[in-house]
């Protein structure tokens, strides 16, 4: 029974009309050879059918080709922003193991990644990555940051080697993005921007365009 309330799992649910679009969508993405990553944007109010529209292309996807790794990350069952980013990664890399557990190396690194993220003390903000802990406790704790940062870059530099050598291609869904606190909002983007952005790598962003721009602009504006 059609519940209007409820996003559909599957496009032989689909009673609006947006099947065509989806597997279009979907099509685009399969396609897509470049190493470089992207991400597309799934804009609409709150009910609109973004959660829908994003289960029909994985449906698609899922179909079309049994390569593709594919993570559905749900931001909202982390606790803060520093969780989003160190959840997205252990999540990323246990995508790539249950769909290619013969690249042990590539999702231990992003395993690694995670956790070295997480002991760094840094967090996502508007223009690139902020140390807190230099900060708050003196040089001794800044040099301590300054040297996860590098191990940071490094291992991320590691990731991107392995990537394009193993040309896996991975779709990556947010949803209920615009949803998120303004802090977490800026986590997701700036996750997608920078320290995430990997080959063969496209993200589906949906949200409130709105919403989510108000948010953004506060931060790079200082008003937030």
């Amino acid at each position: 029974m059609f519940n209007p309330d409820l996003p559909i799992e599957r496009a032989c649910e689909d009673v609006l009309n947006r099947q065509g679009f989806s597997k279009n969508l979907a099509k685009v993405m399969l396609d897509y050879s470049s190493p470089d990553a992207f991400a597309i944007g799934i804009y609409g109010k709150w009910g609109s059918g973004k959660t829908s529209v994003l289960n029909m292309i994985l449906e698609t996807i899922e179909d079309k080709s049994q390569d593709v790794v594919i993570l559905r990350f749900n931001p909202w069952l982390c606790a803060d922003s520093k969780q989003l980013v160190t959840q997205f990664l252990k999540q990323l890399s246990s995508a790539i193991k249950l769909k290619t557990p013969a690249k042990s190396k590539l999702w231990k690194l992003i395993d690694n990644y995670a956790d070295v993220f997480e002991l760094s003390g840094m967090i996502p903000v508007a223009g690139g990555i902020l140390s807190t802990i230099g900060k708050i406790l003196g040089k001794k704790a800044k040099a301590y940051s300054e040297q996860h940062s590098s191990d940071l870059q490094e291992l991320k530099n590691q990731i991107i080697e392995r990537l394009r050598e193993a040309k896996i291609k991975i779709i990556v869904t947010i949803d209920d993005i615009d949803r998120l606190s303004e802090a977490e909002i800026i986590s997701v983007f700036q996750l997608v921007k920078s320290l995430a952005d990997f080959p063969y790598t496209i993200y589906v962003l949906a949200f409130d365009y709105e919403v989510v721009v108000r948010a953004l602009g506060k931060v790079q504006t200082g008003n937030g």
